[in-house]
Order: structure tokens, then C-alpha cells, then sequence
């Protein structure tokens, strides 16, 4: 994705965000543990993606893909 896309991970009540940078990456630090949802909010839409989050570092490789109208995350 572009520069600058929202990026949200959301665990339970609590939320934390980022923006991607010029590669389409992006870092969070998610201090809740357990099962999260990732979301990209992209062109006017926010596909999302169920993740795990733990005590150490997690690396994910997603892919974004338009199926029809509508974007889809999934791993690489």
C-alpha cells in the first residue's frame, strides 16, 4: 500500500494505530496479548485480519487484494 495508509490493531476495548510507511510497513508495539484484529483502512474501506499478539516480537506478511468491489487481507 501507499505511504501514510492507517494501520489499527485492536485487542478486547483497547486500540493502538500507525501509518505505513514508503515500503507500506508499519511497527506497533500492542501491549495486550491474545487474539487481535488488524485492520488497513484503505480507500474508504477497513479489511481486517485476525492476529496473535504475544510477549516478543510478531512479523506478519500480508497481502491486500481487491476481490470485486471489496479489499481483502490475507497472508502472504
Amino acid at each position: 500500500v501507499a505511504p501514510g495508509v492507517k494501520v489499527e490493531v485492536t485487542c478486547g476495548a483497547n486500540s493502538v494505530g500507525a501509518q505505513t510507511d514508503a515500503y507500506g510497513s508499519f511497527k506497533l508495539f500492542v501491549p495486550d496479548k491474545g487474539k487481535c484484529a488488524l485492520k488497513v483502512h484503505y480507500q474508504g474501506q477497513a479489511p481486517s485480519f485476525e492476529i496473535n499478539s504475544y510477549d516478543g516480537p510478531v512479523q506478519y506478511d500480508l497481502i491486500l487484494e481487491k476481490q470485486g468491489a471489496q479489499y481483502t487481507l490475507r497472508r502472504k
